[in-house]
């Protein structure tokens, strides 16, 4: 064969792909159309697109594209074909394009980039509608929903709720989302029933690949030290439990000691019972009271904190929710679940650098390597380590992500608490042993 014959198969064949990528490329388009989508708000409610992503700034930095990610072959005359990478090795990238694997050769002139992720446009997106925003915010969470991302729509549907509590559609959503959320956590993944909470009051030790969950019964005592009790959550006090405080704590003279005052006092708000539990420091009590919602500093944590930087920025898979995440590893998915967030917090407000530093600063919040370590280095105190996948979580200290940061660390208990749970993050599974916390006064 001669060398203009050679370059003619070369072209017919690199056509050839392209034109079959294209075809399931339009084929996968039609399926995500189908049966499948999570249901679409009715007609005329919201705008089917509230706002358009933004690009990324001049001179930006494109990602290099990972094993996983979304990927756009651009030829060098223009033609072009999307899928999912699957392999690279040198100029030849495998692709899967619908059903079928592509194989392509890269040639001069011809680029492959990374495809912004719906994790990736639910941040940006985010970060450009105000919390009040009601109407664009609804249309946000449809998307969501189109997405399968069910849990972060509902947490920006409970959010709408306490903004505008009577918002139709809010409810309408809220009332589809809550089942589909409990189907996909019934059917559970073989992932999903790897990272299970175990049972009882203690956390074991994860195996290889897993990632052990707190215990309901860890999360009630994580709440009940965060209660603020200028504005306590629900709480639920049974009336054995304050026997047992009128019983052994009545050398205390915050018990009342006549017959009338402990009457008196079994009628009390639980609120009040629960301050003097925490003034006799009746510690081996705390685990009898029922936190039932969250307090306020979690609550804030969860909505503003957890379900949007820290899940689609620090907990991804090229990031701390990966293989390659290192000691600080987080839970990735079902961000708006209990046992997600108060596991996340608890790894993020233990969790010591090599240095000795801790993430969170609790004297000066906006000092927290939590939050410097989301700037750009540029503008960092305390810039990022430079790792490969890294991306900024604020443009600047005056992003109101940042400010929502500093602002959530000063709604925590202060004086800082030492929870006593026991738990080590999988990130440290394998380098520390289990670690009893201590448990500190005043509570």
């Amino acid at each position: 064969m001669n060398h203009a014959m050679h370059k003619t198969v070369i072209a017919l064949c690199r056509a050839s792909v392209c034109c079959v990528g294209l075809c399931l490329a339009g084929m996968t388009e039609r399926a995500r159309a189908g049966d499948g989508d999570p249901p679409a708000p009715p007609e005329n409610t919201v705008p089917e697109n509230p706002i358009r992503s933004p690009g990324p700034g001049p001179g930006a930095a494109k990602r290099v594209p990972q094993v996983g990610d979304s990927v756009r072959i651009t030829f060098a005359d223009g033609r072009m074909i999307e899928g999912a990478l699957l392999a690279q090795d040198g100029a030849v990238v495998q692709v899967k394009v619908g059903g079928a694997t592509v194989k392509v050769e890269l040639a001069s002139g011809d680029t492959i980039e990374a495809l912004e992720t719906p994790a990736d446009r639910y941040r940006s997106l985010r970060a450009m509608i105000p919390d009040d925003d009601v109407d664009r915010l609804l249309a946000l969470t449809a998307w969501l929903q189109r997405q399968g991302m069910y849990e972060q729509a509902l947490v920006e549907v409970l959010h709408i709720l306490r903004v505008d509590p009577t918002n139709a559609e809010a409810l309408r959503q809220k009332r589809v989302l809550e089942p589909l959320i409990e189907v996909r956590s019934r059917k559970g993944e073989a992932v999903e029933e790897e990272v299970a909470p175990t049972s009882g009051p203690t956390a074991t030790r994860p195996g290889p690949g897993e990632f052990t969950l707190l215990t309901s019964e860890q999360i009630n005592l994580i709440k009940l030290y965060e209660v603020d009790l200028k504005a306590p959550p629900r709480l639920l006090v049974k009336r054995e439990t304050i026997d047992k405080l009128l019983v052994r704590y009545a050398d205390n003279p915050a018990i009342p000691s006549s017959r009338e005052g402990r009457d008196s006092f079994r009628k009390l708000p639980p609120a009040q019972i629960l301050d003097t539990m925490f003034r006799v420091q009746a510690r081996d009590l705390y685990p009898e009271v029922e936190v039932l919602d969250n307090p306020r500093s979690m609550e804030y944590f969860r909505d503003r904190m957890h379900a949007t930087w820290i899940i689609n920025v620090m907990a991804t898979t090229r990031c701390h929710g990966g293989s390659e995440s290192g000691r600080l590893k987080l839970f990735n998915r079902r961000p708006a679940s209990e046992e997600s967030f108060y596991t996340n917090f608890l790894i993020l407000d233990r969790f010591v650098t090599q240095d000795g530093q801790r993430l969170i600063n609790y004297e000066q919040p906006e000092r927290s390597l939590l939050l410097q370590y989301g700037l750009n280095r540029s503008d960092a105190s305390s810039p990022h380590p430079i790792v490969e996948g890294w991306q900024p979580a604020f443009l600047t200290r005056e992003s109101r992500r940042f400010k929502q940061g500093v602002e959530w660390i000063r709604m925590l208990y202060r004086p800082r608490p030492e929870y006593p749970v026991k738990y080590t993050p999988p990130g440290e599974a394998d380098q520390a042993p289990v670690i009893e916390e201590p448990e500190a006064a005043p509570r």
